[in-house]
């Protein structure tokens, strides 16, 4: 038998699950880092008009702790910034505006109590 679950609150789970012999392994999967943020963003363009100016390694450097869904709504964001603007591609003010909208959805403290439940 096997089970594969997730969670975002992984000090909810039943502690007599997680007792020697029931579930073999824990996996943590953090949050994309730079390189791995860059790639996310790389697909999302794929779907999307970006300006040539775009510098998806800034993108990338100030979406530190950004999930991939987290990626996704700031691209959304963005491209809706555009479209306020009369404008059919995004362009890096559209971006700088995204960002300072979208925060990362996994707080600093969420992070410290994943890493916490991991060991």
């Amino acid at each position: 038998v096997i089970i594969l679950a997730a969670t975002n609150h992984p000090e909810a789970i039943d502690t007599s699950i997680l007792r020697p012999g029931r579930l073999d392994r824990l996996v943590y999967v953090p949050p994309p880092n730079f390189e791995e943020r860059m790639v996310i963003l790389q697909i999302l363009k794929q779907t999307t008009r970006f300006s040539e100016d775009i510098n998806l390694r800034t993108v990338s450097s100030l979406t530190n702790n950004f999930t991939g869904a987290d990626l996704k709504a700031l691209v959304r964001k963005a491209g809706l910034c555009a479209l306020k603007a009369s404008r059919a591609i995004i362009e890096t003010q559209d971006i700088s505006a995204a960002t300072s909208d979208i925060q990362p959805s996994v707080s600093h403290l969420d992070l410290l109590r994943y890493q916490q439940f991991r060991r």
